[in-house]
């Protein structure tokens, strides 16, 4: 498992837009946005002191976890910087 924290200049209500709006592999609960991509599975929540996000990463090896985080980590800032 990997775990990242970046700070966001985004609202929290528009990651689930980001994240997916086709809604493939995406889900939202209680405990934050749930995405199922090829070769695992991300958690991302807001943190509690407010202003970032915690992304989870779980995949098979240590290097794909890594990877998924990096990717979901460089479309938020991207995103995060636009608006």
């Amino acid at each position: 498992m990997t775990k990242r924290i970046i700070t966001l200049v985004l609202a929290l209500a528009m990651l689930a837009g980001i994240l997916g709006g086709d809604e493939s592999g995406r889900s939202n609960n209680f405990e934050g946005i749930r995405l199922t991509r090829s070769g695992g599975k991300l958690l991302i929540t807001p943190e509690r002191s407010g202003g970032g996000v915690r992304i989870l990463a779980e995949a098979d090896s240590a290097e794909t976890a890594a990877e998924l985080c990096a990717d979901i980590e460089e479309l938020l800032s991207s995103r995060s910087a636009a608006e």
